[in-house]
């Protein structure tokens, strides 16, 4: 679908992404729609680096990143995360 908006909207799309370290959520699971309990984030993994610095709500604008940052470098890396979306097993 991503492709889609950005043939439409171009340079003018804005893509959000939401992590979370713990805590609770609904989604759809094999009961129909259910609560979730997770626990911390894998230490290595993108949302507990974030939840390590420490800020409770935090937009992070990586496009801004300066080439050769520790933060650009950072992110050219792969990192695990959670995948939560409408659906979660």
């Amino acid at each position: 679908m991503g492709s889609f908006l950005r043939e439409i909207y171009g340079d003018q799309m804005v893509v959000f992404g939401f992590a979370f370290n713990q805590g609770s959520f609904q989604a759809i699971g094999p009961q129909g729609l259910q609560n979730f309990t997770v626990g911390l984030a894998p230490a290595d993994s993108l949302d507990a680096t974030l939840a390590a610095a420490g800020i409770p709500i935090l937009a992070l604008d990586v496009g801004q990143a300066p080439a050769g940052s520790a933060l650009s470098v950072w992110l050219s890396q792969p990192h695990s995360t959670r995948s939560i979306g409408a659906v979660y097993s």
